[in-house]
């Protein structure tokens, strides 16, 4: 800007000292172009000024006057000094930009320096900017600031140099960070195409292309000549499966392929799979001693793992079991006279209820309602003692039962085979992902809990027939709640101040989500039209069942990482908590509803298992329980019109709790 002034200061001097005569015919239309170009090109409001007054001067024909002068100079000497004062002007121009492009050019080599330099474990400022710079070499505070700030900004992303000067070696995580910081800068500055690639970018294409060595042979034949040794070919694709290895050698490396093979434990099958240019699948064997993750509920759903050992404990043989069945028939005869009295209480606080509800107000009724449900609440207790005692003695019962039948079966099993049995379990070490819950070891995870070195979140799930899964998170320490108020409600404690909350929202899979994204719905009616029009492509069936395949399971990995993250979640405290699945043990074999599409849990099981624990839970009257109290459920009753008559009828579609002690009670 300085330098624009001073050129126009100096052009007006001249001007005004010289008065050499110009022609007005070709003067006016150049001032007019430079006032033109001076507001095109934003100039300073004093040039316009300039440059219009120029021009006002001119049409009056003042001009000639102002121009003319008698010591003026002649035409050539005055563009000769025009031309002098452009190239002075020029070169302070390119001096100040050389002492810029310097300093630039020595605070990058700081820069440099210092986020490279492992010796300096604090905050730079701006005195470090400048003992690092060359004792003539000066910066100003500003350039000092701005280049401590990026130093500091810098440094957790750059690695730093070792005792012997030498950067380690790079590596993708340490590479990654300030690649992707690059490209943040660059986008934002304006220059996007400066961005750079992270990673390779594959097609979302799911078709892909198996080979095998016959594969290959089909593939390449037809450029390239594949030997066997020296003076044997192969020519055909038979030759090609019989030597597979002289096939796969012969365009690639074989080493690299079973060294790779080797670090995973598998045997090379010598079949790949051609996703895009950037991912290519091998397929292996298991080598002996490679250990899969496997479930053990599965196993012992199909009757194929006889390592599991049965869930009842063998009771002594001291016991016997006319004692429970006496307490059983004991407890039987005390509890069915107490259900008839409630019942006919019940019956009447019904009557006195609308009696109270539908007549004017009577305090004296009011008052017989409140002490009939104080002795319904009183006998409801006792009944529920009862109860309790009567299913410990059948369960005992049960036990003992058990464990007589199976004595047989436990002595016909030989000490060669429970040989067998304890070395395989001392040489497979690794802990089942997926059990019963009441046979899975937690106690580590809980512990590492406690520890706060990494928190666990549990996800019950609860399987469906209109939704597939429903999944609720919830806390280990909401887990101890609801333990300690069931610990405490079945010792029989008085204390009802328990902190009972409402559950968090679900996330849920449905069976309609997966279809859309495998395309099950779009084939669907596909086939239905090439049926109506009477097409018959066994082809295409085929490449839309394949297609199905694969985005069946891209879908199921996608889904079930999308639900682990939303558990992840729940607990805002730790960034990647264990996770711990809880599934009911339900199947809804051939079960349906119109108009509703199932699917089962099973790969949501097995995708779940490869990064958590997964346990089954035993849904046996999970629907007759109460989920606050841990008590049994009746159906609601209600006084209904049936066929004329007043009549007490169970609602089935609800359910109420009858504890008069339940937590939900103050919801």
């Amino acid at each position: 800007m300085e330098l624009r002034k001073r050129k126009a200061e100096k052009k007006e001097e001249k001007h005004k000292l010289d008065g050499h005569p110009r022609n007005q015919k070709h003067h006016s239309p150049r001032l007019m172009n430079e006032l033109a170009m001076a507001i095109i090109k934003e100039r300073p409001v004093f040039v316009l000024q300039q440059l219009a007054e120029k021009l006002r001067r001119l049409s009056s024909g003042d001009s000639n006057q102002h121009n003319h002068h008698t010591g003026g100079l002649s035409e050539d000497e005055n563009d000769m000094d025009e031309d002098v004062d452009e190239d002075e002007e020029a070169t302070d121009s390119e001096r100040i930009q050389e002492t810029a492009a310097k300093t630039a050019r020595a605070l990058t080599a700081i820069i440099r320096v210092l986020t490279e330099s492992a010796k300096i474990q604090r905050v730079v400022t701006s005195d470090d900017i400048q003992r690092a710079a060359f004792r003539e070499t000066t910066f100003t505070d500003k350039e000092k600031a701005v280049a401590a700030r990026i130093v500091n900004f810098l440094r957790p992303f750059v690695q730093q140099r070792g005792d012997d000067n030498q950067l380690p070696a790079p590596h993708i995580l340490t590479r990654a960070p300030l690649a992707a910081l690059a490209n943040t800068i660059s986008t934002i500055a304006g220059f996007r195409s400066l961005a750079r690639k992270l990673s390779p970018a594959s097609s979302n294409d799911p078709r892909s292309l198996p080979l095998t060595a016959a594969g290959i042979y089909d593939v390449f034949h037809e450029r390239w000549d594949i030997p066997v040794d020296e003076s044997h070919w192969i020519t055909s694709s038979y030759l090609a499966g019989k030597q597979k290895s002289e096939t796969y050698a012969a365009f690639f490396d074989t080493a690299k392929i079973e060294s790779l093979m080797e670090s995973h434990g598998l045997n090379f099958a010598w079949r790949m799979t051609f996703v895009s240019k950037w991912c290519v699948r091998l397929l292996g064997k298991a080598r002996p001693g490679k250990t899969f993750i496997k479930s053990n509920y599965e196993a012992k759903k199909k009757g194929k793992d006889s390592s599991i050992s049965p869930a009842t404990t063998i009771r002594t043989t001291m016991e016997t079991s006319d004692t429970y069945e006496l307490q059983v028939r004991q407890l039987t005869s005390s509890i069915r006279p107490l259900r008839k009295e409630i019942s006919r209480l019940e019956l009447k606080r019904m009557d006195i209820s609308s009696l109270v509800k539908h007549s004017r107000w009577d305090p004296a009724a009011y008052q017989q309602l409140k002490a009939i449900r104080l002795q319904i609440s009183t006998m409801r207790l006792e009944l529920l003692d009862l109860e309790k005692r009567l299913a410990s003695a059948k369960r005992r019962l049960y036990d003992i039962s058990t464990a007589a039948t199976s004595t047989a079966a436990a002595a016909a099993v030989t000490s060669a085979a429970a040989a067998t049995a304890t070395s395989a379990a001392a040489t497979d070490a690794t802990p089942h992902s997926e059990d019963y819950v009441e046979k899975m070891d937690l106690l580590p995870l809980v512990i590492e809990h406690l520890s706060a070195r990494k928190k666990v979140v549990f996800a019950g799930t609860d399987p469906g027939l209109v939704v597939t899964s429903v999944a609720v998170p919830r806390t280990l320490e909401a887990i101890f709640s609801d333990i300690n108020r069931f610990q405490a409600l079945a010792d029989g404690s008085e204390k009802d101040d328990f902190d009972v909350q409402t559950l968090p929202k679900p996330h849920k899979i449905t069976a309609n989500r997966i279809n859309e994204v495998t395309f099950a719905r779009r084939h669907r009616i596909k086939r239905e039209r090439r049926r109506r029009q009477g097409i018959n492509n066994q082809k295409k069936r085929a490449k839309e069942s394949r297609e199905r395949e694969l985005r069946t399971k891209r879908a199921y990995v996608r889904i079930t990482a999308e639900e682990r993250r939303y558990i992840g979640a729940h607990d805002s405290a730790s960034k990647c908590p264990n996770i711990v699945h809880l599934f009911g043990d339900w199947r809804g074999i051939n079960c349906t509803i119109k108009g509703h599409n199932r699917r089962g849990l099973k790969r949501i099981r097995a995708e779940h298992r490869i990064f958590s624990n997964v346990a089954m839970t035993n849904d046996f009257n999970t629907s007759k329980t109460c989920s606050y109290c841990f008590c049994q459920v009746i159906p609601h009753k209600e006084r209904r019109v049936v066929d004329g008559k007043q009549q007490i009828v169970r609602l089935n579609g609800a359910v109420e709790c009858v504890n008069p002690r339940c937590p939900a009670k103050k919801l």
